[in-house]
């Protein structure tokens, strides 16, 4: 089993948010890259000279989940559903604050990872907007 990485816009929000642990997987020119032996943590978000997008470190929807988590207490829940017509996953982002868990809409979506990466973007969003 390989892990998902975070897609490419969820990179740029993990960085924006402040995420910083060791890891050696990167996007150059758009492009997933485990080449790295050394740890690119420090390799934030760049543009080139035309302003299009050049690379940011990339973590695992896992260990960027994980992160979320253990770091800011922001939970990304999937949970299955099955009905007569479809299977599908739905998710909530919640984040207990002053004794208040905020919710957001839960969505349908047709797999997990698909369902992981919007909490994922959601959560980042949410912490960013609350300022870390």
């Amino acid at each position: 089993m390989t892990e998902q990485l975070i897609s490419f816009e969820v990179a740029k929000l993990a960085k924006e948010a402040g995420f910083d642990w060791k890891i050696t997987t990167a996007y150059v020119d758009l492009t997933p890259l485990e080449l790295f032996t050394e740890d690119v943590t420090e390799f934030v978000y760049q543009a080139d000279h035309n302003n299009k997008p050049h690379r940011t470190s990339a973590p695992t929807q896992s260990l960027l989940a994980k992160w979320l988590r253990d770091v800011h207490n922001i939970h990304i829940c999937v949970a299955y559903r099955h009905d007569e017509t479809d299977n599908k996953y739905e998710m909530n982002v919640i984040v207990p604050e002053d004794d208040v868990t905020w919710t957001i809409e839960s969505e349908i979506y047709p797999t997990y990872e698909a369902v992981l990466e919007e909490g994922l973007k959601e959560g980042l969003r949410g912490l960013i907007s609350r300022g870390n």
